[in-house]
């Protein structure tokens, strides 16, 4: 098992920020990570008292002389070594995420320059292998070759000495090296990358829907999953009832998505839980879901006007002949609530002006200490 707080020390001599993450996985333990990574002793050995088996994660986020992390899974820092002529293994700080059983896979550790912000973005890349597909959480996705982290919002690598679920240790290649700028060949080289890899996602994303043949169902069943949620927040948008929702859900699974009849028959429970939801979030995929034609009609807006103070003090008084100035503030306060209006010691002196206006007379007693009795002249 890992020592999260020899480990935490340990990035921390190196001025590295750190988080823990769950032992065996690469998912963050705490809440706000992001804001607040680990960066003084203190923090470390406070949270080590909480995790003091979790593995670390090194954080970086996008500024001049942070970390830039390259997240390597397919040998593509090979690849830019080649296509640089500069090497980075052996030259920069670089973390094997599986020395016994792929080499290949690690993370190098660069440095952010003012040509890299300038020229990489402010989000996090990943690159995917557009010519092969895997199952992901809910559909088949584009397999990932690499990803730069560190250079939008934050983000983090497993570090050094955490284990991973099949007791594979991450290691240094090369304990004694520092991190090192990035040199604008590699930045050049990846902000190509970046660019053919985007095409080629979508060129493969418009190859897959024009090969679909006619009569083929519109989703297939990797996409059986957003389909049938989209479809939910449909009839969810249109007030029908979850139990109506559940039971519309075979059948349009069977008239619009490949195997769907076995996919609604399988995940029976996950799909109940989803009708069942007070909020659905919507997915990006709503193609094929109908959605009622909008018509343009004419809206009648009520024009309101917003009584003035005077006329408010004028409304309160009616059906009276006699009240007392508390009882008559009081009502004031209230309708100008509704109405408004500003109702304070200052606007006390338009109470005596509409009042007297208005055929009124102040009598010397009230009903209670410190106030009037207003009476109406017949």
């Amino acid at each position: 098992m890992p020592d999260f707080l020899t480990l935490a020390y340990a990035a921390y001599e190196r001025g590295f920020p750190v988080v823990p993450v769950m032992t065996g996985e690469k998912t963050g333990t705490q809440d706000r990570w992001n804001k607040f990574p680990h960066r003084t002793k203190s923090e470390i050995a406070l949270t080590a008292h909480d995790f003091p088996c979790a593995n670390i994660g090194i954080v970086s986020k996008r500024s001049l002389g942070n970390l830039l992390l390259f997240d390597d899974d397919s040998g593509a820092i090979a690849l830019m070594e080649v296509g640089t002529g500069e090497k980075v293994s052996g030259v920069t700080l670089t973390v094997l995420s599986r020395p016994d059983t792929d080499p290949t896979k690690r993370h190098a550790y660069l440095l952010q320059t003012e040509y890299s912000l300038l020229r990489l973005g402010n989000k996090t890349v990943s690159v995917k292998d557009s010519t092969k597909w895997k199952q992901g959480k809910s559909a088949m996705i584009h397999p990932e070759r690499y990803a730069i982290r560190g250079i939008g919002g934050a983000a983090y690598v497993v570090g050094a000495g955490s284990v991973r679920d099949d007791g594979q240790v991450y290691r240094y290649e090369d304990e004694s090296l520092v991190p090192i700028p990035i040199s604008p060949k590699q930045v050049d080289w990846l902000a190509d990358e970046f660019k053919k890899s985007r095409s080629a996602v979508a060129k493969a994303a418009r190859q897959t829907q024009t090969e679909k043949k006619e009569g083929d169902l519109p989703f297939s069943s990797g996409e059986t999953y957003d389909a049938l949620r989209a479809y939910i927040c449909r009839l969810a948008s249109w007030g029908m009832d979850h139990k109506d929702i559940e039971a519309a859900l075979h059948p349009y699974a069977v008239a619009y998505c490949e195997n769907g009849a076995e996919y609604v028959r399988v995940h029976r429970l996950q799909l109940h839980k989803m009708v069942s939801k007070k909020k659905v979030i919507p997915p990006s995929v709503k193609r094929h879901i109908t959605q009622p034609k909008k018509t343009s009609t004419m809206i009648e807006k009520k024009i309101t006007r917003v009584l003035s103070l005077e006329e408010v003090i004028e409304n309160c008084l009616n059906g009276f002949s006699k009240i007392s100035s508390g009882e008559l503030y009081e009502k004031i306060t209230a309708a100008c609530t509704v109405s408004g209006n500003t109702f304070g010691r200052a606007q006390r002196m338009s109470v005596s002006r509409v009042m007297r206006r208005t055929g009124w007379t102040a009598g010397k007693k009230g009903l209670r200490r410190g106030e009037c009795l207003w009476v109406r002249n017949l």
